[in-house]
This record gives C-alpha cells, sequence and structure tokens, in this order.
C-alpha cells in the first residue's frame, strides 16, 4: 500500500470513470478502496480523429437512404392520378399563412424531415416582411443549404399542387435549383419478373422430359364424373345416433359407491 502511494505522489493522476479512454494505461484500486473509480497514471492524450472521408464513406454505406440514391427503394404506386400524390421519397413543400412562410421536406409516410420558416427569430429579423416574394426566396436558399447538410439532393416537387406561375412559389422554386438541389428523384429501378417456362413452344418430346409422372398421370386418370357412384360409396342419409343406455350407464359406472350411499340415506 506504501508504495502505490508512493507511485501515485510520483506521478500525475485524475481520477476519473473506468469507461475513460483519454489514458494509456490505469490501475484498478476498487478492490482495495470499494471505490466505483479507477486511478488513471500518465499524460491525458488527444482523442485520435478519424479521418472525415473515412467516417463520410462509412456513414453513407449505413445509410438508409443509399437504395433511395440507387433507386431500388420501392415508391407508393398507384397514385399517379390521385390528390395529393404520395409516389416518391421525399417532396419539397412551401406553406404560407396571412404571417408566416414555411418550407419543408416530407417524406411519403408523413413524417416532416427538414423544416425552415420565417417564425425562427434568426431568419425573421433579417426580413422585411414574412409573407412577401423575398421571404419565400430567402426561405428557399436557407432550406436548399439544410438539405445538403442532411444529405437529400434529389427531392420531388409537385407542380400540380404548387404551379409555377405564381410569382412566391416560382421564387422559392428558383431558390432551391440555386442552390443546388435537384427537384426530380431518381426513377425506380423496378426489378424484372423472372421469366417462366413458355409451355406452348415445347414440343410432345419436350414436355414428357420434364414431366413425364405428371403427363402420365393425367392420361391415366379417368374421368370421376362419368362414373356413378356404387351403393357402398353413397353418403349416409342420416347420423346414427348412439343409444341412451350407453349415455346413462357410462358415467354410472365410476359414480356406483355415491349412488349407493344416496339410496341408502333416502331409506
Amino acid at each position: 500500500m506504501a508504495l502505490l502511494e508512493s507511485l501515485l505522489n510520483y506521478f500525475s493522476y485524475e481520477i476519473l470513470w473506468k469507461k475513460s479512454t483519454y489514458f494509456n494505461f490505469s490501475i484498478n484500486i476498487c478492490p482495495l478502496i470499494n471505490l466505483k473509480y479507477s486511478v488513471f497514471l500518465g499524460s491525458r492524450l488527444q482523442k485520435p480523429k478519424p479521418s472525415v472521408a473515412l467516417l463520410c464513406t462509412a456513414r453513407s454505406l449505413q445509410s438508409f437512404r443509399s437504395l433511395e440514391l440507387l433507386g431500388f427503394s420501392p415508391k407508393r404506386s398507384g397514385w399517379e392520378f390521385q390528390s395529393p400524390r404520395v409516389d416518391y421519397w421525399h417532396k419539397v413543400c412551401l406553406k404560407k399563412s396571412s404571417y408566416h412562410t414555411s418550407g419543408l421536406v416530407v417524406h411519403s409516410s408523413g413524417v416532416n424531415v427538414v423544416f425552415a420558416s420565417t417564425r425562427e427569430p434568426a431568419i425573421q429579423r433579417e426580413l422585411y416582411s414574412c409573407v412577401d416574394v423575398s421571404a419565400a426566396e430567402n426561405i428557399g436558399r436557407i432550406l436548399a443549404h439544410r438539405c445538403h447538410q442532411c444529405g437529400l439532393i434529389n427531392l420531388f416537387f409537385d407542380s400540380v399542387e404548387s404551379p409555377l406561375n405564381n410569382e412566391t412559389v416560382a421564387a422559392f422554386y428558383e431558390a432551391l435549383l440555386e442552390g443546388g438541389v435537384n427537384l426530380e428523384e431518381p426513377v425506380e429501378n423496378i426489378p424484372p419478373e423472372p421469366l417462366g417456362v413458355d409451355y406452348d413452344s415445347l414440343t410432345e418430346e419436350q414436355r414428357q422430359a420434364m414431366y413425364p409422372s405428371l403427363i402420365e398421370t393425367l392420361r391415366t386418370t379417368p374421368d370421376w364424373s362419368a362414373i356413378p357412384y356404387e351403393y357402398s360409396m353413397r353418403p349416409v342419409s342420416r347420423m346414427r345416433k348412439l343409444s341412451p343406455s350407453f349415455q346413462v350407464v357410462f358415467p354410472l359406472i365410476f359414480h356406483l359407491p355415491k349412488l349407493k350411499r344416496c339410496i341408502s340415506r333416502i331409506k
């Protein structure tokens, strides 16, 4: 114990939690003093930071949006002629009220992914008005920047729901394009249907080679509709009921002693 105290006085030490990773080596003194701490010796080292390129590559491989970027993620079908359309992955919308302008990116499930609005004080104090054309243009710029930060590059814009002949919508649309956002999603890559066997083009020998037993069974199977029922195979007109004696006597066998007691009490 004295040797341990001298070592602690000689080295610069700190008491940290067990799961800390800032030091090279440690001496655990928990069994000695019954404390939930560890004594770490040595100088504090900086935690190594991974490379940004490697980090981005690892995250992009683990992203659930990789299938959407490649076009393999399925879209909801059957909404082409219905309103509002849901055959997309992410849709960008412009919402305008009496006092504020908002731009948002909506997932096909209905969840808002990215949002930018003039209700935010940092945006509101930089604008002259929250409902004019300049407000929609600036909301489009901010939303495009936030989409790039989230990795949303291809978005769906419904021109039927928000027509571009409106000046506010057109300014919002152009601001998104200038921000580097593509307002067309990649085409869904529908896998081809598995090809089957064209049985009409097969010859008789090829069919027998593929399914010899099946064809032979079909040939030898008689036409059951043309064969009348035999007398023994005809269905019974009604179900035979058991005799009441079987139904009554069977449970009385097990309760015979109790029945004798009851009869003796009655006498």
